[in-house]
């Protein structure tokens, strides 16, 4: 019984070695909905981060969850690690606080550049404006827990609360406000994606909102050699220069679509970055594109 016992314990590690058993799971958060693909490069970084890692943290496993939270629901989830371990997120102090950020911007600042969607029949009203006050008596359709909508409102943007990604898109289209700032990252895959259930949704060409907001993979306090091995991996792929390809093939030609060199942009603040998130910007203002339009 003893022999039998010893070779089934060599069978069990030929076939699953001790490694095995520490194999890194990343619990990623969910899209908004069933048509968000923002998402997508995203997770395909997640994946060039841990093969990046593989050599010395071993294998990995990336799973998918299809039930979407809100932001606020989601930093629970994430404090847990239960049911999500990673999210990217903007910039803001209770996630930095609650979770274990890597102060590395992986989206290069593009979201911080705002294009609206609209109604064409509403197209007259924003070829009138030519202030940054102007802008702020439209307007604007946000969701409420979303990081921009908590900076514009004290600097007194007009801000119709959202609590739906896709319900925003209804809303625009009923009327409930005039514009729905997006950014490049965002705004032209959703506006294939949701033309044909509003087709009288155009993408504004004249003017663009500039707001600074960097994003960061958040992890799970209770994940601290997930975290370690993220920032170990990101350093790397953003040095081997897989980082600058990925983001050029998801990313590469939203500038020459938003024609931003042609367009009025208007400055807001965002007075929620905490000193880490300005620090981690100028540390990796190499990869920043926020001076490709020049301020």
């Amino acid at each position: 019984m003893g022999k039998l016992f010893i070779i089934l314990v060599l069978t069990v590690s030929v076939f699953f070695p001790f490694n095995a058993y520490s194999v890194d799971v990343i619990k990623p958060q969910a899209p908004s909905s069933v048509k968000d693909v923002r998402g997508d490069y995203f997770n395909e970084l997640y994946v060039l981060i841990m093969e990046a890692t593989k050599h010395d943290f071993g294998e990995y496993l990336v799973e998918k969850k299809s039930l979407y939270s809100p932001q606020e629901r989601t930093l629970l989830e994430i404090v847990s690690g239960k049911k999500v371990n990673v999210a990217i997120q903007v910039a803001r102090s209770e996630w930095e606080k609650k979770t274990i950020p890597i102060y590395i911007p992986v989206g290069k600042g593009l979201m911080s550049y705002r294009l609206f969607l609209v109604k064409k029949d509403d197209l007259s009203t924003f070829s009138k404006v030519k202030t940054l006050d102007e802008l702020k008596k439209i307007k604007m359709g946000l969701q409420v827990q979303w990081t921009i909508t908590r900076a514009l409102k004290p600097q007194g943007f007009r801000i119709v609360d959202g609590t739906s990604y896709e319900g925003m898109f209804g809303m625009l289209n009923r009327g409930r406000f005039k514009c729905f700032p997006r950014g490049l990252n965002e705004i032209y895959p959703e506006f294939n994606e949701w033309k044909p259930r509003c087709p009288d949704m155009v993408i504004e060409p004249t003017l663009s909102l500039f707001v600074p907001l960097p994003n960061f993979i958040f992890v799970s306090p209770a994940y601290p050699r997930l975290a370690e091995r993220m920032e170990i991996g990101l350093k790397r792929i953003i040095a081997n220069g897989e980082f600058d390809k990925l983001f050029e093939t998801h990313h590469g030609k939203v500038f020459s679509k938003a024609r931003l060199d042609e367009r009025t942009i208007f400055y807001a603040s965002n007075p929620l970055l905490t000193p880490e998130s300005l620090k981690a910007v100028q540390t990796y203002k190499k990869i920043m594109l926020w001076d490709k339009v020049k301020q």
